[in-house]
């Protein structure tokens, strides 16, 4: 476990600090950011250029009023070979890979908020224009037909594509991530058992990664972060706790960009509304960043997305009520605290979409999610 990393800050000076990890603290405070720029030493490219400074400008607007009293773990972001895919796994998960320490950074007990910025893996779909999910047999996996202006201009008006559901992962080119110095590791599933987050004495262990997570809310700016139509078989298997989990859903030709306004764009309503419905201020955040090229014959902002796309939060909880007052009225503040109970299992959930093109005029049609 490490004691110590060094920081970057967006004027260039490196410290080195001593993570924050007080759990005397009154209320869930602490706020993760991890980003990552270089990808070169780890797959020979692919670099990105803007997810550094949109993780210090998360920061930064969080800090700038910061009414709830908000502390940023570590002093700063953890940046490039000091994001460590280990900081989103749970060691007390089945077969954890060696090093796994969520509880010190991704999920730590007094965390409200884990923001990451860096790349996904890609969506597996083909080509295959559809009308209907009867058409989606080239992978023997959950599919769906998915349309949108891009699919309409692309294969044909009224025509979808076909997207398989398959695993998540943020991807890390960390000096000390999972695996080993001659086999690494540069992954974390969102989909699959080790990253567990928000587990806690008030929710219990149900999800069997102990008691001592906390994250409210995690919000993942990556690739390919959700499949349409596919939140159960994609994202459930993350919360254990968690109030809400927050990311982007990419139709069909569609990616994520290489957004300097996201950070900013997704922070800016807790300075200037905390009272706010979180999972829509997040939602609504699309409107206001103007990166990436768009969707074609879509709404006129791109909302950091190359192609068409969405700002998707997803709850969960216990009763059928649980995961809409969650996304419909939990405000900044409700994510210094646990739910009290309400998110005990993953039996009901729900969903929170802001587009960049009005979903409303195309169809998604799926066996399964």
């Amino acid at each position: 476990m490490r004691t110590i990393r060094t920081l970057c800050f967006v004027c260039g000076l490196v410290i080195p600090l001593l993570p924050v990890h007080d759990n005397a603290l009154a209320s869930k405070t602490l706020v993760e950011v991890e980003t990552v720029n270089s990808y070169t030493p780890c797959f020979g490219g692919g670099d990105l250029y803007n997810a550094n400074q949109s993780g210090v400008n998360f920061y930064t607007e969080l800090l700038r009023v910061n009414s709830l009293g908000f502390q940023i773990n570590g002093g700063g972001s953890w940046q490039d070979a000091w994001t460590w895919n280990t900081d989103y796994l749970d060691p007390d998960t089945p077969n954890a890979p060696p090093g796994s320490m969520d509880y010190a950074f991704g999920d730590a007990p007094n965390m409200a908020i884990s923001f990451f910025q860096g790349h996904g893996i890609q969506n597996l779909s083909d080509d295959r224009p559809c009308t209907s999910v009867a058409t989606c047999t080239t992978y023997q996996l959950p599919a769906t037909c998915e349309s949108n202006p891009w699919t309409y201009q692309q294969l044909g008006q009224g025509k979808g594509a076909c997207m398989y559901a398959t695993p998540r992962a943020l991807v890390t080119c960390g000096n000390r991530d999972a695996g080993s110095a001659t086999t690494p590791i540069h992954y974390a599933y969102l989909t699959g058992p080790n990253m567990v987050l928000g587990e806690n004495p008030s929710e219990g262990g149900w999800r069997g990664a102990g008691t001592n997570g906390g994250t409210s809310l995690a919000i993942f700016h990556i690739s390919q972060a959700l499949n349409v139509w596919f939140p159960n078989t994609e994202w459930k298997s993350m919360f254990g706790g968690i109030h809400m989990v927050a990311g982007l859903l990419l139709g069909w030709g569609g990616d994520t960009a290489d957004s300097l306004g996201f950070g900013n764009a997704v922070a800016s309503p807790y300075s200037t509304n905390p009272n706010g419905p979180v999972a829509q201020s997040y939602a609504n955040a699309i409107s206001s960043i103007t990166d990436g090229t768009g969707c074609w014959n879509g709404y006129s902002y791109t909302g950091g997305i190359n192609g068409c796309g969405c700002h998707v939060v997803i709850a969960y909880g216990n009763t059928l009520r649980a995961p809409a007052n969650t996304l419909n009225h939990e405000p900044w503040a409700g994510l210094t605290s646990d739910q009290g109970g309400t998110a005990t299992s993953t039996a009901y959930s729900g969903f929170m979409l802001g587009c960049n093109y009005n979903v409303a005029e195309y169809f998604w049609s799926g066996t399964t999610h």
